[in-house]
């Protein structure tokens, strides 16, 4: 933690000074201009009256950002959890306390919006799409619900990725990397003008470790290695100087092995409730975490398979005061999993998915161009999302574990060797139309009022097909719903100085509702009702000192009804063939908090960071909870993925030398306190469960990056978890006679070096 208080000592001291000084000229040492879109139209950082965090292409390269949790971990009142189970990419994202508060593992329209290039990406087969950030522009987060331009499950907020466009000079760029756990990689990125209005860009990139999990048993797979491959192609043709066509197909397929975590040797309700109080846990002679980060004993092969394929066609026309633009995307996912359920070396269940998923959407947009007293926009959305989902666990070859401690030998399934235990193929369907506008006016040059809208309107259609239930087969259920919402947006925003700006938000964000089937409960068929998120804020944003500072602060109330929460429970706690999974609706819960980024150039060649937030969300009153088939109250308790203080850091030295060379040294560290997972964790109190692991503790984690450049040719080297600390972000839903398995994050390090011809 020395590096985040001395950091933040320095920017604290500084902050003095920067108010004396002159603003009106700019500075040699000036901050770089940070460019978003999260108004749907290139705009300053500063001028956007949204709590947003943005991460340029310096920054990405610097802070050596390859995947979601690297820039969620700069990202103030941001929570994540590496506790999927779909492979290395697999995350879950919570913004200011608002997430999926889930204890499965199917796949579920997000609370948080992900886009691409402007396409929502809808839902996907491994639950969130977290792609290598390969040839990447700007990524935002944007803190608070987005329900006019973002809309569809961006009731928390909202991640928003730009690609770099193709251009009209030739380009090429090849990069290699070698890092610990025998991990190899690299790039190639081409940028070709084909004629003087067709330009054609692609990247290609690859990825191999054996991963930081080993296995010792010799019938499993191996370690927890990947090979990942990632690709995209882009295409932009200036039909006229009005007209203009951009697109791009993605791919990504990733072949992985097991699950990179660990049993913990604590058990929970879930494997309670099947093998009974009395039972041990297993630890086949690795140990448990913290004193085993690395080993397991797994019985059976284990795999994650997941591929995905996404097209993108964005067409412009600017009609001189206004802009019409076509967004299409049509993104298809596909999952492959098997699992060694129990996750220990005895052969007694096994899970085997096969998820698919695809979401197709078509947005017209017509707004305003920049200049005018009055900037509006008006748009009209249709998206329909399509996931398939089999399930199938079942019983192993093995009915008892003897403990080689003891000599004690324990029944642990019956004796019937691949029966079904649970077998299911699920699905559902949501077609989401929207309708939405925003106009803003400037009765004078310091105010402008913003006022937007959205309606949306969703039908669902749910069905499970082909359900068994231990060896019986169950009736085929289906359900359908729709929900209507209308979201408004009000902000008014007042201009202090030239550089610095007020601004107070009213928003609100929807989630749409479902439908619960399972043959276990008496109504088989049960709707549940939407999310919905009202936000209030309050902001503040200013660049000092010559634009040489930075300081964004704001203030939130967040209050939500209907919170949806997935829960786990055996209606007959002795028949695990009862197993329901379904949505509850929480009745309430409330978020409040504030965040506040500072960045500081005092001289050309250094800059120092601050970020941090402080959350208080908690559920308003959850009386009627069920946690893995125990009724107990959560009124009053923290909600999942939301630790009070979250904090980062960053101290960066560049130097020129020579006439296009330089070099760097930048320094990260990340903060988060206590928090829990899910709502197992949330319960753990009172359910007699005790706080490890299911409160995960806090923690502060460093990063160092160097690099020098010598114009054409780079080396450059990161250090992830300097100082070799313990941590877990997170618990998931891990039955296992092992324990709650967590995922370790062992002291990471990788070399580049590239090769760019300008």
């Amino acid at each position: 933690m020395k590096p985040l208080f001395i950091a933040a000592a320095i920017v604290t001291a500084t902050a003095p000074v920067l108010t004396q000084a002159e603003e009106d000229t700019t500075s040699p040492a000036a901050l770089e201009e940070i460019v978003v879109s999260a108004q749907r139209r290139e705009e300053s950082l500063q001028n956007v009256p949204i709590s947003v965090t943005a991460f340029g292409t310096a920054d990405l390269e610097r802070s050596n950002i390859t995947g979601a949790k690297d820039y969620l971990a700069l990202t103030p009142n941001v929570s994540f959890a590496e506790d999927g189970q779909t492979g290395n990419r697999s995350i879950r994202v919570s913004i200011r306390g608002v997430s999926n508060v889930s204890l499965g593992d199917r796949a579920v329209p997000n609370s948080i919006g992900y886009y691409i290039d402007e396409f929502n990406v809808g839902t996907v087969a491994n639950g969130t799409v977290n792609p290598a950030l390969l040839d990447i522009q700007r990524v935002e987060v944007l803190r608070g619900p987005q329900g006019t331009y973002f809309g569809r499950n961006a009731a928390g907020g909202a991640i928003n990725i730009t690609t770099n466009l193709p251009t009209n000079q030739w380009y090429a760029e090849v990069a290699a990397d070698a890092g610990n756990f025998d991990t190899h990689g690299g790039r190639i990125i081409a940028n070709a003008p084909i004629t003087d209005t067709f330009f054609v860009r692609g990247v290609l990139g690859f990825e191999s470790s054996t991963g930081i999990v080993k296995n010792i048993n010799p019938h499993g797979t191996r370690d927890s290695g990947y090979d990942q491959t990632d690709a995209r192609i882009a295409a932009r043709w200036l039909i006229t100087d009005k007209f203009t066509a951009d697109f791009s197909y993605t791919y990504a397929h990733d072949r992985e092995g097991f699950d990179a975590d660990v049993g913990t040797g604590v058990l929970e309700l879930d494997t309670i409730g099947i093998e009974g109080p009395s039972f041990r846990p297993i630890s086949d002679g690795v140990g448990f975490y913290p004193q085993n980060r690395k080993w397991v004993d797994h019985s059976r092969p284990e795999w994650n398979r997941n591929e995905l394929h996404a097209a993108n066609l964005r067409l412009a026309y600017d009609f001189g005061a206004f802009t019409l633009k076509s967004i299409t995307g049509d993104i298809r996912t596909h999952n492959s999993r098997m699992f060694d359920e129990d996750a220990v070396s005895v052969d007694a269940i096994y899970r085997h998915n096969e998820w698919s998923a695809q979401s197709y959407g078509e947005e017209l947009r017509l707004q305003s161009n920049p200049g005018g007293a009055v900037d509006w926009v008006v748009g009209a959305l249709y998206a329909r999302d399509n996931v398939k989902l089999y399930n199938l666990v079942a019983l192993g070859h093995e009915f008892d574990y003897t403990y080689p401690d003891t000599g004690e030998t324990v029944g642990v399934i019956p004796p019937f060797p691949d029966l079904p235990v649970n077998e299911n193929n699920t699905g559902y369907v949501d077609r989401s139309t929207a309708l939405y506008g925003e106009v803003t006016y400037r009765p004078i040059d310091k105010w402008s009022f913003t006022l937007g809208g959205r309606f949306t309107r969703d039908q669902i259609d749910d069905t499970v097909t082909g359900l068994v239930a231990f060896g019986t087969p169950q009736a085929d259920l289906a359900g359908k719903s729709s929900f209507n919402d209308f979201s408004p947006r009000f902000v008014a925003k007042y201009q202090l100085t030239p550089d610095s700006n007020l601004y107070g938000t009213v928003s609100h964000g929807y989630k749409a509702g479902g439908n619960d089937l399972n043959a276990a409960l008496p109504q088989k068929t049960r709707p549940f009702s939407p999310e919905k998120v009202w936000n209030y804020e309050v902001g503040y944003k200013s660049e000092l000192w010559e634009h040489r500072a930075m300081f964004n602060a704001s203030a939130f109330y967040l209050k939500w009804n209907q919170m949806q929460s997935e829960v786990n429970y055996l209606v007959d706690p002795t028949d695990i063939s009862s197993a329901v999974q379904l949505t509850e609706n929480a009745a309430s819960a409330i978020s409040k908090g504030i965040d506040l980024e500072v960045r500081v150039r005092p001289i050309e060649q250094l800059t120092l960071g601050l970020s941090g937030g402080y959350l208080d969300a908690t559920f308003g009153s959850f009386h009627n909870a069920v946690v893995y088939g125990v009724p107990v109250d959560l009124t009053g308790k923290t909600l999942p993925q939301s630790p009070r203080w979250t904090a980062s850091a960053l101290a960066e030295w560049s130097q020129r030398f020579g006439k296009n060379s330089s070099w760097y040294v930048r320094w990260e560290e990340s903060y988060r306190t206590t928090s829990t997972s899910n709502l197992e964790g949330v319960a753990a109190g009172n359910l007699g469960l005790g706080t490890f692991p299911f409160q995960m503790p806090s923690f502060a984690v460093a990063k160092l990056n160097a690099g020098i450049d010598f114009g054409q040719f780079g080396v450059s080297g990161t250090m992830d978890n300097v100082f070799d600390r313990d941590y877990y972000t997170g618990t998931g839903d891990h039955f296992g006679f092992g324990g709650v398995r967590v995922r370790p994050h062992p002291r990471m390090w990788r070399f580049e070096v590239v090769y760019r011809t300008n």
